[in-house]
């Protein structure tokens, strides 16, 4: 039932803003009401403006977008796979996981010298299931104290003591 209201909100919300929108746009309806013109800026001496870009020209920048998007993360990866194969361990371990903070552990991957297992442990890290979350609790003075948490929030004060806050 809440569904099928807020649904009808915002159809209804929706439909009535781009009625007020489309309205307010029209000569007649700025005649009527009085509403003033914005005021025009003159373009600087051989200046020519550009036409507003069509529908057609907005899809075509966004599939070039998208497009450009795709081939520089399919290259990231090829860098990446074929550093591995290398057994260059440091571009690896720049190129994972980036801009991402890991909440959960994954299982432990050991690796030997070799270039085909150095490739498994890097397919095994980026792409194995996280391990289930364990939370290990103790109790303290008569309340339980999650010991993971404690570790995070002595770490982060540890950060911010070297960085000098």
């Amino acid at each position: 039932m809440l569904c099928q209201a807020l649904t009808f909100y915002w159809t209804f919300s929706n439909s009535l803003t781009l009625l007020q929108a489309f309205v307010l746009r029209q000569k007649i309806t700025k005649k009527l009401f009085k509403i003033k013109e914005p005021p025009t800026v003159p373009l600087p001496p051989g200046y020519k403006p550009l036409p507003p870009p069509t529908l057609r020209d907005t899809i075509k920048e966004g599939k070039e977008w998208f497009l450009k998007r795709t081939r520089d993360e399919a290259e990231r990866q090829n860098k990446m796979r074929l550093a591995a194969r290398k057994g260059d361990k440091k571009a690896v371990a720049r190129s994972t996981l980036q801009h991402a903070e890991v909440i959960r552990e994954t299982k432990p991957v050991v690796a030997s010298s070799s270039s085909s297992s150095v490739m498994d442990a890097v397919d095994s890290a980026v792409f194995e299931e996280p391990a289930p979350l364990q939370r290990p609790a103790q109790k303290r003075g008569g309340r339980v104290v999650d010991l993971e948490k404690e570790a995070r929030v002595a770490a982060a004060r540890a950060r911010r003591a070297r960085q000098g806050r």
